[in-house]
């Protein structure tokens, strides 16, 4: 077996029961009895509670108790494993300084992580970029979206056959030069790796008349079929993504690395005793509501 990347160093020992309260969301209700105790009608009126709670969040605090529990379902299932590592790389090569590299790195980070891909955003020099095919080649980097600040360069080139890409802040600074950044940041990646059109209504790929526009769009979020399109085309540029899962996914698909801690240690003895016992004698797990 090919040797494996275990990318959580610790995950926690346990995790918190469904029936304690989170001292930290008070508002948000738990159950009071296990899953498995409770009728459909109990279930239903539950989950309607807590959708209310949630909804009475601040989004940010909604989205802190989200990635919480995100977490600890990581945790319970054994934290994450990788199982191959990805190739090639796309880079923001930041000129300017009205958006921060800092900045770039974090609206791209998103994108990398949903694709499973790696995508770095850098501070460079114009000289560095005097010859593109050179940068690449010097980065390793299988395309490369220049951020620069200046008045007479569009707020948007693509350059596909040359795998550049660039994207001028100082086309709309005058107003949410940010925000703005960050949707034409997403577009250019689009543009420059197969992401073009949607079948879905007004997409961030589709057109964008003038910069007031992208202050019109919700979120700064990618169709589903515009992804798919660049996930496709990503491979054919060079840029692979990386293959990782729970380690209880690993160990029912049979490629998980020797547990590392406790909860990986009894998760590897439940899935495997599982496995020997066979589908014509696993385990019967009643349904919610039944005995």
């Amino acid at each position: 077996m090919k040797k494996h990347l275990v990318l959580a160093a610790a995950v926690l020992c346990s995790v918190i029961a469904s029936t304690a309260p989170d001292p930290e969301f008070p508002t948000i209700p738990v159950m009071e009895k296990p899953m498995n105790q409770m009728t459909k009608e109990e279930l239903k009126a539950f989950y309607e509670k807590r959708r209310a709670a949630l909804e009475a969040l601040p989004p940010d605090r909604r989205a802190a108790y989200r990635e919480k529990q995100r977490a600890q379902r990581i945790a319970y299932a054994g934290g994450i494993v990788r199982k191959t590592e990805g190739k090639g790389r796309i880079v923001y090569a930041n000129l300017q300084r009205t958006v921060g590299t800092e900045d770039i790195a974090k609206t791209m980070g998103v994108l990398a992580r949903y694709l499973r891909i790696r995508i770095d955003a850098v501070d460079a020099k114009a000289e560095d970029l005097a010859d593109t095919g050179k940068y690449l080649l010097g980065t390793g980097a299988k395309a490369v979206v220049i951020v620069v600040d200046n008045a007479t360069d569009p707020a948007i080139l693509v350059a596909p056959e040359d795998k550049w890409a660039k994207v001028n802040v100082g086309r709309f600074k005058d107003k949410n030069v940010k925000r703005r950044a960050q949707m034409e940041l997403l577009r250019a990646f689009c543009y420059l790796c197969g992401g073009i059109g949607s079948e879905y209504e007004n997409p961030l790929t589709g057109f964008i008349g003038n910069p007031a526009q992208l202050d019109d769009s919700p979120v700064a979020e990618l169709p589903v079929d515009v992804v798919n399109r660049c996930t496709r085309y990503l491979k054919q540029l060079g840029v692979v993504p990386y293959v990782e899962a729970t380690y209880r996914k690993a160990c029912r698909e049979g490629w998980a690395p020797a547990p590392a801690n406790d909860v990986q240690k009894a998760i590897w003895e439940e899935v495997n005793a599982a496995k020997e016992r066979g589908p014509s004698n696993a385990l019967a797990i009643p349904r919610p509501g039944k005995k």
